[in-house]
């Protein structure tokens, strides 16, 4: 008589037991490494799109990274698809962001008048990023940083406030078509200077391109268009809901360089020496509690010209 040897039931639950374990351990690494691998080709995103904006610069006579009108505009439109081929560049592969290639800004009646001020038509995802890294609506997962933020910064320099800047027109160097309406946006007091290959005196640290940070819900545009997210968040800071959580960000350089920038220190350097300030007043572009808690920088009032701005200093 043949004897059939088999698992006892102690030995099959010990089995299962250990797959399980070894389930438990390499699950996390798996995820770590899918993380890794998304962030490398969000980092790519934000290189390919500096670098962009670089090559579109040497393509103007204002030597403009790229022309903004509005506030709350983060229209990287431009670069599609004389710079940049394919729309993925576009989205953070972190997100569940997308474009949507055939709806354009003139197909929304709001937004008629833009597309005479641009001289051109823009996809709609590609002029609005996306509310957040879960947002599937359509948004792009960017965001664009093409004008100084006014400030007396640590290393001396010096972005004067309106309306010691001009028009946005005069800036930019922009000129609406004759007989259309709807663009007396040209005629306003330009921000503070616009970064140009001339204005920009470090490229390597002066940021245009950003992850994904659209927590600005205070818009009435945004929120007429549904294009900021209703709970608001910590505008340009990392929150739970943007990117990359809140690890981090990436960004992108006017000398076409890319890094990811970790939330504390690092972060808040990045932007100061980018000056980038928080700013001041109802609507900070950040928190202006982030200086004391992650450096040595601090924000006092600077009188230029009869006007206040913010002065960024270390302490000794």
């Amino acid at each position: 008589m043949t004897r059939r040897c088999a698992f006892t039931l102690v030995e099959l639950l010990v089995v299962i037991a250990i797959i399980a374990l070894l389930i438990g351990i390499l699950l996390p690494a798996l995820a770590r490494a899918r993380d890794a691998a998304r962030r490398s080709v969000c980092l790519s995103n934000a290189r390919q799109l500096a670098m962009a904006c670089n090559a579109y610069s040497g393509d103007n006579s204002r030597q403009l990274y790229m022309p903004t009108f509005f506030s709350w505009e983060d229209n990287i439109g431009w670069l599609f698809p004389d710079y940049i081929s394919t729309y993925e560049v576009g989205i953070c592969p972190s997100t569940r962001n997308r474009i949507e290639p055939n709806h354009m800004l003139s197909d929304v009646d709001m937004l008629a008048d833009i597309e005479l001020l641009y001289g051109r038509d823009f996809p709609f995802d590609l002029f609005f990023p996306a509310h957040d890294a879960a947002d599937d609506s359509g948004g792009h997962s960017y965001e664009t940083f093409i004008w100084f933020a006014p400030g007396k910064y640590p290393d001396g320099q010096l972005v004067p406030p309106p309306p010691f800047n001009g028009t946005i027109a005069s800036q930019l160097g922009w000129r609406a078509p004759s007989g259309v309406g709807g663009v007396g946006i040209l005629a306003e007091p330009a921000p503070s200077p616009v970064k140009t290959q001339n204005s920009v005196k470090f490229p390597s640290r002066t940021l245009l391109i950003l992850d994904n940070d659209n927590d600005d819900n205070s818009n009435p545009v945004g929120v007429a268009l549904g294009v900021v997210r209703p709970e608001g968040g910590t505008s340009n800071w990392p929150d739970e809901w943007n990117n990359h959580r809140e690890d981090g960000l990436h960004a992108g350089f006017a000398d076409g360089s890319a890094r990811f920038v970790k939330s504390g220190q690092d972060l808040v350097e990045t932007y100061i020496g980018s000056l980038e300030g928080p700013g001041s007043g109802s609507n900070p572009s950040w928190p202006t509690e982030f200086l004391e808690e992650y450096s040595n920088l601090r924000m006092r009032p600077f009188t230029y010209q009869n006007q206040s701005i913010d002065e960024y200093y270390r302490l000794d």
